[in-house]
């Protein structure tokens, strides 16, 4: 039984020949330790002279925008080749194409709608924490010029997991993703006050933008399997842990269908 095979034998409540294991490998220290670290560090980079100059003067142009998208998708195939290292079954490592500019130095921009701090853990790699949304109105959203292209974000993931897949499918079973959940990124583009505001305001601008998201995570989805991808995991932040963020009956009237679909 291939890794593969194992996880889809699981997933539809078949006998398997062992318990299977799966990767979640957002970090890169943990991804270091396995592979090797590296001789200079994203706060090195960044905070460098040139790397300064860089944030600020071309974080939102074309190059800084190719350099950015560069970098995500190697964080990603990292995060596929230290769990075949360690000998798991399964790796989810999401494709994170929206966060690829900068609009300063200390500030990423989440294609979808919202600034994230640019934040550094205690070895100096690179992340982000969200700070605010950036869509707060139905006029805001319409004037927002950076949402992502569908079409061309599924060309992006075709090409991405089509070389995944030739280098590491046959070892691990790849669990795609392109980040941008139908709920989550709504929640942080807009912030959760603005969805319940909404929801009963103007209920059609809610469903409006659950549609964009649909027609972007579908495309993603199907350039994925066309790219050999077996297994889709979608992530999507829906709750605490003291119980869900809306009210179910809401959930499931307004994002319901897309889940479904």
């Amino acid at each position: 039984m291939d890794p593969t095979e194992r996880i889809i034998a699981t997933c539809k409540g078949e006998e398997v020949d062992r318990v299977p294991t799966m990767s979640v490998m957002y970090d890169l220290h943990p991804i270091h330790q396995v592979l090797g670290f590296p001789k200079k560090y994203d706060a090195d980079l960044m905070n460098s002279k040139v790397g300064q100059f860089f944030l600020k003067r071309l974080g939102m142009s074309k190059i800084g925008n190719y350099i950015a998208k560069k970098t995500v998708k190697e964080v990603a195939r990292l995060g596929h080749l230290a769990p075949l290292k360690l000998g798991f079954d399964a790796a989810w490592a999401p494709l994170g194409l929206a966060f690829s500019a900068f609009p300063d130095e200390n500030t990423i921009l989440d294609y979808w709608g919202s600034y994230n701090d640019l934040i550094f853990d205690a070895h100096g790699n690179a992340s982000y924490y969200w700070r605010e949304p950036k869509i707060t109105t139905p006029e805001e959203y319409d004037k927002w010029e950076y949402f992502p292209d569908p079409d061309k974000s599924a060309k992006e993931a075709y090409k991405f997991y089509k070389k995944i897949n030739a280098e590491f499918g046959n070892e691990i079973c790849i669990f795609g993703e392109v980040y941008g959940g139908p709920y989550q990124t709504m929640f942080t583009s807009m912030g959760l006050e603005k969805i319940a505001y909404y929801i009963r305001k103007n209920p059609e601008f809610i469903r409006k933008f659950i549609a964009r998201l649909e027609e972007f995570c579908m495309k993603t989805n199907m350039a994925m399997m066309d790219a050999g991808v077996k297994v889709l995991m979608k992530g999507d932040d829906m709750s605490f842990k003291s119980g869900p963020q809306l009210n179910p009956k809401l959930l499931d009237e307004f994002w319901g269908p897309c889940y479904t679909r």
